[in-house]
């Protein structure tokens, strides 16, 4: 698993690249809890275009992300996601707390 960041606005988003499995959430684990601690932007997009592949340790990660910023306020979605990740998404039915917006192309 990789990750950047790029800032657009207020906006912070998280480019992931890899597996959101239990191996990448290691990799991401401690940028989570910063983001999560202390925050300074108003929104914060994972923009899940390069990931193919997510596990239970995935979305407990993201939800655990998703619940520290709602305490304070914060906006969460999940962007470009497709594939078995949003399989996986809407068949826990995430995307009726934290937004989603599926990646519109037929190339994946």
């Amino acid at each position: 698993m990789e990750f950047s960041k790029s800032i657009t606005d207020n906006t912070l988003t998280l480019h992931l690249n890899g597996d959101l499995d239990a191996q990448g959430c290691d990799v991401l684990r401690d940028e989570f809890v910063t983001l999560a601690e202390n925050p300074s932007f108003s929104m914060i997009d994972i923009d899940l275009e390069n990931v193919q592949f997510i596990d239970s340790s995935g979305i407990g990660l993201i939800v655990f992300l998703f619940k520290k910023l709602r305490t304070q306020t914060i906006d969460l979605s999940i962007k470009n996601i497709h594939s078995q990740p949003l399989e996986l998404i809407q068949l826990l039915r995430i995307e009726s707390v934290i937004t989603i917006a599926p990646l519109i192309s037929s190339d994946i």
